[in-house]
């Protein structure tokens, strides 16, 4: 593959830390695998263009979050390994956290909002055993999140953003490194958006192979915090009606950091509806059993395949459109009862 002679403007001190990330992660002894790639035909022949589908869903956790988490624990030194860490997180980032708790025997206080789906906070318990305690505050992500700040100054523990810190955006970035290197040709990336970090991590890793690669993020209609800030110039709080349905993305406000580090790599951000997203996923769930663990997706997890259904024009002569699946924990109730499409 052949790195384009054009370069992007990419903040020195991010490129030092994906570097390092991919170091860290890449070591035999991370837990993080190595995301999988599935050249999608039927995707392909429906669009006349070529797809190919990368999905984390068999993570443990089940979700690229495990990469910034393990990342962010990797870098804490021993004084505040010997602390508390504390997180915020409508799920997925959680389960990071837990797990890096159990392997790096940390205690950590994860604050979650009161409307998380419980099947996700069990499989918080699950992940970080003893090592975690959950915390309930706030009807929504942007609530709990005051709580966890104001909980980790008043301690003095660690604190690890699910998306504003360069450490986690750097451990997702390794993300958008390995789909680089195991697609070939590619010609535009679809992502999910919530917060920024996954968003910023693989539009600075992409970018800096091939400047010409295009990234376009998709949020939820109901949850446009990019968007916003894009039009404002800066990261602010969406106003008036916000929905939670899409637990995974939903935020009022993206990340400060990500935003300043990457907003001008993005070429393009749109959004789907939930009736897109319940689509899409009721779809993937009924793919061939023979590989339907890969694809059994939750809400956000939909969201760039939502986005590629909904995108126009798409016209990448010969080239690939790739689309990241990011997460599947949705439970077979949630699913029957608020997603599935008949």
């Amino acid at each position: 593959m052949v790195k384009s002679e054009l370069h992007a403007d990419i903040d020195p001190q991010l490129l030092g830390e994906m570097r390092l990330a991919f170091a860290a992660i890449s070591h035999r002894d991370s837990p993080v695998l190595r995301t999988e790639i599935i050249q999608d035909e039927e995707l392909s022949d429906r669009f006349g263009q070529g797809i190919t589908v990368v999905t984390e869903l068999h993570q443990p956790g089940k979700s690229f979050k495990l990469r910034g988490a393990y990342n962010f624990f990797k870098s804490l030194t021993y004084a505040q390994l010997d602390k508390e860490v504390v997180t915020v997180s409508a799920g997925n980032h959680a389960q990071g956290v837990a797990l890096c708790s159990k392997l790096f025997e940390v205690k950590s206080h994860i604050f979650m909002p009161n409307n998380t789906p419980i099947h996700k906070k069990a499989r918080v318990t699950e992940l970080g055993g003893e090592f975690i305690e959950i915390h309930s505050e706030g009807s929504e992500f942007d609530e709990s999140l005051k709580s966890a700040q104001s909980y980790s100054e008043e301690h003095g523990a660690a604190f690890s953003s699910p998306f504003d810190d360069i450490k986690v955006i750097a451990g997702q970035a390794t993300l958008g490194t390995e789909i680089y290197q195991d697609v070939p040709n590619i010609g535009a990336v679809f992502c999910p958006v919530g917060g920024m970090g996954l968003m910023a991590g693989i539009s600075a890793a992409i970018k800096d192979k091939d400047p010409t690669i295009k990234i376009i993020g998709v949020e939820p209609e109901g949850a446009p915090s990019l968007q916003y800030a894009r039009e404002q110039g800066r990261p602010v709080p969406l106003q008036g009606a916000f929905s939670t349905f899409v637990d995974g993305a939903a935020v009022r406000e993206v990340g400060k950091l990500p935003f300043e580090l990457t907003n001008h790599l993005v070429d393009d951000v749109i959004s789907v509806s939930d009736r897109d997203l319940r689509e899409v996923t009721t779809e993937l769930w009924g793919i061939d059993k023979s590989w339907s663990w890969l694809v059994r997706t939750e809400l956000a997890g939909a969201l760039a395949i939502a986005g590629l259904r909904r995108y126009k024009p798409l016209d990448l002569e010969d080239k690939f459109a790739v689309c990241l699946i990011t997460g599947g924990n949705l439970s077979q109730e949630r699913f029957d009862e608020e997603v599935r499409v008949q």
